[in-house]
């Protein structure tokens, strides 16, 4: 998946609302890279210093939990349907968008550790 930092979404809706843009075209904006969920449960206990896991879930078990919790069935659904469009890699395209409108790269995970902990 191709996560972005909020500041790179904040970056690049002021220079949308600044400036006139040329093609008047769609935006896709993500981070630099695209991490599986190992990767980032990785950098996570790197940064914590403590063990983090991702869990993996069928598609019956991600709907269970979430209708556990007292969420609708066709919420549940949804939810599960997204995950699996995502788990299939419909997230993972990584962009120049945040650059081409801010001119500068955008955070990578790492930064966003770095600047939390």
């Amino acid at each position: 998946m191709s996560y972005i930092d909020c500041f790179d979404i904040a970056a690049s809706a002021a220079a949308l609302l600044t400036r006139p843009v040329d093609d008047g075209g769609t935006f896709v904006l993500t981070g630099p890279e695209a991490l599986s969920q190992a990767a980032i449960a990785a950098k996570l206990s790197a940064a914590f210093g403590r063990p983090v896991r991702s869990v993996e879930l069928t598609a019956a078990e991600m709907a269970s939990t979430i209708a556990a919790q007292g969420l609708p069935e066709e919420f549940a659904a949804d939810v599960v349907e997204l995950w699996s469009n995502v788990a299939a890699g419909s997230l993972s395209a990584v962009t120049t968008a945040v650059r081409d409108l801010t001119g500068r790269g955008p955070r990578t995970f790492d930064d966003f550790l770095a600047a939390s902990t």
